[in-house]
C-alpha cells in the first residue's frame, strides 16, 4: 500500500473505519422502517417508498453539508453563504421530493391536486416539514464534523505535546554528556602525572561509558541492570584519583532485569557526590546506595563537606542537578520526590522514581 507525504496506515485506517460506520448507519436507517412495516399492502408500499426517499434526500443533504459546506464555509465563518446555500438545497430538494415520491411510489386512488392558489396550504405544510427534516439533517451534520475536528484537534495537541517532550528529553541529555566528559576528561588529566598506567586503564572505562551515553541511551527508558553497570564503572573510574583518606561505599541491587529507567538519570546526583565529598588533606566518604521496593527505585547519596564548599552558593545548583530536576518534572511530573540537605557535615541527596517495567 502507498500513502501521501501526509498519510500514514493510522490515518489510513481511520478514514477506512469512518466510512464504514457512516455505511453501516444508513443502512440502518434504511431498514428500520422496512423491520417496523408488517403489512404489504399497497399503502404500506407507498409510505416505504416515501420514508426511503426521504432519507436518500436527507443523506444528500448530510454529504453536502458533512463533505463540503461545513468545512469550506461554517468554520471559516462565512455563516450567510452558509445559510443561503443550504436553503436554496433544500429548496430544491422539497420541489424534486414529491415528483419523485409519485415515481417511486404505486399509484394511489387518491391522486394529490395540483398546486394552485386555493390548496397552496397543503403543499406549504409539505414544503415547511421537508425543510424542518433537512434542517435537523444538516444540523446533524455540524455535529458530527465538529465532533470530528475537535478530535483531530485533541489529537494533533496530544502528538504535538509528545513530540515536544521528546525534543526536550533529547535536548537535556545531551546537555548532559559534556559536562559530564568536561568533568571526567579533567581527572583522567589529573591523573596521567600520578600513574600512566592507571590512566590508560581509565581511558579504556571511559570509552565504555561514551558508547553507553552515545549509543547504548538513545532509547526513553532503559533496563535498570545497564545503568547500575554504567554506574559501577562510573565510580570506578572516579576512585581512580582518590587518596586513601577517602572511603567509598557502594550498594547497588543485582540481578535486575525487568525495571527500566530513564538513562544517565542518577549519575548527576553521584557526580556531585565525587566533587563535593572529596579532599585530599582531610578524611572524606562516599555513600551510595540504590534500594528497590515495590513501587519505587530510591536512589541515596552521602558525602562529607570540606571547607573548601563553605564559599559555593548553594541556592544555585549545578548544571547537571538543574538538568536532572528538568528531566524529571518531563518524565514522572509530580511523581516523583527529590531531597537534598546539608547537616552536620553531611550532604545527603534521595532521589524517588516509580518502578516501571518492561
Amino acid at each position: 500500500m502507498i500513502f501521501s507525504k501526509n498519510s500514514s496506515p493510522t490515518a489510513t485506517n481511520k478514514k477506512i473505519n469512518t466510512v464504514i460506520q457512516h455505511i453501516l448507519v444508513w443502512i440502518g436507517l434504511l431498514l428500520l422502517p422496512l423491520l417496523l412495516t408488517q403489512s404489504d399492502s399497497a399503502y404500506s408500499i407507498r409510505m416505504l417508498n416515501h420514508i426511503w426517499t426521504s432519507i436518500i434526500m436527507s443523506l444528500i443533504v448530510f454529504y453536502i453539508n458533512y463533505g463540503i459546506l461545513v468545512n469550506k464555509l461554517a468554520f471559516r465563518k462565512q455563516l450567510f453563504s452558509f445559510i443561503i446555500i443550504n436553503l436554496v438545497l433544500f429548496a430544491l430538494l422539497s420541489i424534486l421530493s414529491d415528483p419523485l415520491h409519485q415515481i417511486v411510489s404505486p399509484p394511489s386512488p387518491k391522486k394529490r391536486p395540483p398546486m394552485t392558489l386555493q390548496n397552496f396550504n397543503i403543499y406549504g405544510i409539505f414544503f415547511y416539514r421537508e425543510f424542518i427534516m433537512y434542517a435537523l439533517v444538516t444540523g446533524i451534520a455540524i455535529a458530527v464534523r465538529t465532533g470530528r475536528r475537535l478530535s483531530t484537534s485533541e489529537t494533533e495537541r496530544k502528538r504535538l505535546e509528545t513530540e515536544n517532550l521528546k525534543s526536550q528529553i533529547s535536548l537535556l541529555k545531551y546537555q548532559i554528556q559534556p559536562h559530564f566528559f568536561f568533568n571526567t576528561l579533567n581527572n583522567i588529566y589529573a591523573l596521567i602525572g600520578q600513574s600512566p598506567t592507571e590512566a590508560q586503564q581509565a581511558v579504556i572505562r571511559l570509552s565504555k561509558m561514551m558508547r553507553y551515553v552515545l549509543y547504548d541511551n538513545n532509547a526513553d527508558s532503559i533496563p535498570l541492570d545497564k545503568e547500575i553497570e554504567f554506574l559501577n564503572n562510573y565510580n570506578k573510574l572516579m576512585q581512580l584519583r582518590l587518596t586513601d583518606n577517602t572511603k567509598v561505599e557502594i550498594s547497588y541491587p543485582a540481578g535486575i532485569t525487568n525495571i527500566t529507567v530513564p538513562p544517565l538519570i542518577f549519575v548527576s546526583l553521584l557526580e556531585n557526590a565525587y566533587k563535593h565529598g572529596v579532599c585530599n588533606t582531610e578524611t572524606s566518604f562516599i555513600r551510595n546506595k540504590m534500594t528497590i521496593t515495590d513501587k519505587s527505585v530510591i536512589f541515596v547519596t552521602e558525602n562529607s563537606t570540606h571547607n573548601f564548599d563553605r564559599n559555593e552558593d548553594k541556592s544555585k545548583p549545578g548544571i547537571g542537578l538543574v538538568n536532572m530536576r528538568k528531566r524529571l518534572d518531563i518524565i514522572y511530573g509530580n511523581n516523583y520526590s527529590l531531597h537534598l540537605l546539608e547537616e552536620n557535615g553531611i550532604f545527603r541527596s534521595e532521589l524517588t522514581i516509580p518502578v516501571r517495567t518492561n
